[in-house]
């Protein structure tokens, strides 16, 4: 019988992993000492969590119209009560990821690792709760698996991605929301962390003026985060 793992396929325990977030989030992140778990239809992908790559044309366009509105029906729903948290795995920064998630004039990078951050979610990790690194296929690929295939959950749909998101090298967790009205409300779900767990460094924008560097380091120590916190190099002039 098929296995999970074939598809969806986990990195290294020790792997690095980085989530670049602006300063709001992380002060969210270090209030609360909740990791954010984003609804799925809140990402700008239109493409997330659909499964018609998986369905053929030919089949879609032999169903009947009772069958088209049960697919847009279920994705609908998969978008709605789906929430994401996602990681950049890399065993360096990215400069990239600063530009696209964050800002290399006040952003913030968290590293960790992948066993890092799931024992961080060990004592509060909700039930049905999936992982893995994020598979990239081009349109028109043939793809392995089906909905229904020996090993396979419907709830895979989020480790899939079109080609063109490549560049992410992504890790991500998925849960189910209980509350269908919070999830609408706060457009996610709050998932409770073990911030000392999680979080291996801290990472400042590699532009950042010395005043927000020293604003973040208060922030941390006010909150007793004792981790260890440096400015990126990644824009440090080099002398020759």
């Amino acid at each position: 019988m098929a296995n999970r793992e074939e598809y969806i396929k986990r990195p290294n325990p020790s792997e690095k992993i980085w989530q670049y977030m602006d300063f709001i989030h992380f002060v969210s992140l270090i209030d609360k000492g909740c990791l954010f778990f984003r609804q799925a239809k809140k990402f700008s992908d239109p493409y997330e969590g659909s499964f018609t790559w998986l369905i053929s044309q030919r089949e879609y366009q032999l169903g009947d119209d009772s069958y088209k509105r049960m697919i847009v029906e279920v994705y609908n729903d998969a978008r709605q009560r789906t929430a994401v948290t996602c990681w950049h795995i890399n065993s360096e920064e990215s400069a990239a990821m600063w530009d696209l998630y964050s800002n290399r004039r006040q952003g913030i990078a968290i590293q960790s690792t992948v066993e890092r951050l799931h024992s961080s979610l060990a004592k509060s990790a909700p039930k049905g709760m999936k992982s893995g690194t994020v598979n990239y296929f081009t349109k028109g690929e043939k793809v392995l698996v089906k909905p229904g295939a020996a090993g396979f959950s419907g709830e895979d749909i989020w480790f899939y991605k079109r080609k063109s998101f490549e560049h992410e090298k992504e890790y991500r967790i998925t849960i189910q929301a209980s509350d269908r009205a919070k999830i609408e409300v706060e457009g996610g779900i709050y998932v409770a962390v073990d911030l000392k767990l999680l979080i291996e460094k801290i990472y400042i924008a590699p532009s950042a003026e010395t005043w927000k560097c020293n604003l973040i380091h208060s922030v941390a120590n006010k909150y007793g985060l004792s981790v260890p916190i440096r400015q990126s190099d990644l824009d440090k002039a080099e002398l020759y």
